[in-house]
């Protein structure tokens, strides 16, 4: 301890927890000093974007994620399995309108998005196959190809001259029954043929029209319709079966996917490069407000103060 006189009772002063002594009044002093700062002064942007990154791609975001996501997740499950909440009840009413409304906007997708996606020609032939078939069973039931056969009424014989006539006529109206049946047979085919050919040239044409029908006038009403249920569906999906249908992958995978993510990516020079520039550049938005005006902002200030 120094030997100055005035030691121990510049000491004794400093002990005086009052807020209001001479200690008290060292520190307001400090923390006026320091609050007035600007935040270009105290930090050196380049070494803690480097400092951030370096932290994020260590260990402690994955220990942080082992230790507290599946407590956390398991507890907010239970909670809302025992509530019974749906989606809807965690959105406020004017993000659900903000919703509705962009629901019902046109939306303008870049120049060959989705192109690829899908094959067309696999479309087609979904749709000529669903025409042709259609067009086929039609062609069937017609009573030229065969419809439903009348059955012979059964009577007696007849004999003598009127009995023969009969027989006569009935053989020639078979033959001529038979011939019928086998132009209907080859009409058939014939007609099948032409049928899968219109199916395949009409299946393009079909799309499109179903296209057209989507964008016409008549349809927005519908449409319209259709996206607020859609919207209404999501909102009354319960938390608790959202839980569910995200139990695949079970959890330790995906936070073992989330660890391989932040990894994978920090590890790219460019993906680095670039979150370092956003750093620097969110710090230099920043370097001409002082300490106690961020400290404010954030809602910090009585707490520093303390």
């Amino acid at each position: 301890m120094s030997k100055h006189p005035l030691s121990k009772a510049i000491i004794k002063q400093l002990q005086n927890p009052d807020a209001d002594s001479p200690a008290g009044q060292l520190v307001d002093l400090a923390y006026d000093h320091l609050a007035a700062l600007k935040v270009g002064e105290l930090l050196d942007f380049e070494a803690l974007a480097d400092d951030i990154l370096s932290a994020i791609a260590g260990e402690g975001p994955g220990i942080l994620l082992e230790r507290h996501a599946e407590p956390f997740l398991s507890f907010e499950r239970n909670r809302v399995t025992e509530t019974g909440e749906t989606l809807g009840a965690a959105v406020p009413e004017s993000v659900v309108a903000g919703i509705e409304e962009r629901m019902n906007r046109r939306v303008t997708m870049p120049k060959g998005f989705g192109r690829d996606i899908v094959d067309p020609a696999f479309v087609r032939d979904l749709v000529t196959g669903s025409l042709a078939e259609t067009l086929e069973n039609f062609l069937t039931k017609l009573p030229i190809f065969g419809g439903n056969e009348g059955k012979a009424s059964s009577g007696g014989s007849s004999g003598g001259l009127l009995g023969s006539i009969a027989r006569k006529g009935a053989k020639r109206l078979q033959d001529a029954g038979s011939a019928l049946s086998g132009i209907g047979a080859g009409l058939q085919e014939s007609l099948k043929a032409q049928a899968r050919d219109f199916a395949a040239q009409s299946a393009d044409r079909l799309k499109q029209g179903i296209v057209d029908g989507f964008n016409s006038k008549e349809s927005r009403g519908a449409l319209k319709a259709m996206r607020k249920r859609a919207l209404d569906a999501v909102l009354n999906l319960k938390q608790a079966d959202i839980h569910t249908m995200l139990d695949d992958p079970d959890l330790e995978t995906q936070i073992q996917w989330a660890k391989e993510f932040l990894s994978h990516n920090l590890a790219r020079q460019e993906i680095y490069d670039a979150l370092k520039a956003q750093i620097i550049a969110a710090l230099e938005r920043d370097k001409d407000r002082t300490l106690e005006e961020i400290l404010k902002d954030a809602g910090l200030e009585g707490i520093a103060k303390q």
